[in-house]
C-alpha cells in the first residue's frame, strides 16, 4: 500500500501529491471492504460516520478546493454497492452457498451476473 501511495503521488502529483494520505485512505478502504462484505465481520460493519472518522484529517493533496467528505461518501457508496473480490473468491462463495441449499434463483442470478461481468471485462 505504501508503494501504491508513492507511485500514485509521483504519477499524479496535482491530484494525489500526498503519498501518506493515499496510503491511509487506501488502507481505510480495504478495512471498509472487509467490514461490510466479510460474513465473519458482520458485527463490525462500518457506517459512513465510522469511515469518515477513521479517515479524518487524511489529505490527498494541498489543494483547498478538494471536497473530502464527498469523496469519502462516494468511496463508501461504491464499496457498499460493488465489492471488489477475486473471481476465485466469488466462485468459492457461490459453491459454499449452493452446498447450503439456499435460494437457487438468487444463486443463479449471481452466477449469471459474474459471467456477464467477466465477459464484459474481456471485451474491453
Amino acid at each position: 500500500m505504501e508503494k501504491f501511495g508513492e507511485k500514485l503521488s509521483k504519477d499524479r502529483p496535482e491530484d494525489f501529491g500526498n503519498a501518506e494520505g493515499v496510503y491511509l485512505l487506501s488502507y481505510a478502504t480495504l478495512m471498509l471492504q472487509t467490514s461490510v462484505h466479510n460474513p465473519e465481520a458482520k458485527k463490525l460493519k462500518m457506517s459512513i460516520g465510522d469511515f469518515k472518522k477513521i479517515t479524518k484529517g487524511v489529505k490527498l493533496n494541498d489543494r483547498e478546493d478538494m471536497d473530502y467528505d464527498a469523496l469519502k461518501e462516494s468511496i463508501y457508496d461504491n464499496i457498499l454497492r460493488e465489492p471488489f473480490t477475486l473471481d476465485e473468491d466469488e466462485d468459492a462463495r457461490m459453491k459454499l452457498e449452493a452446498s447450503k441449499n439456499t435460494n437457487k434463483k438468487l444463486l443463479f442470478d449471481k452466477e449469471r451476473e459474474g459471467i456477464l461481468k467477466r465477459g464484459h471485462n474481456m471485451l474491453r
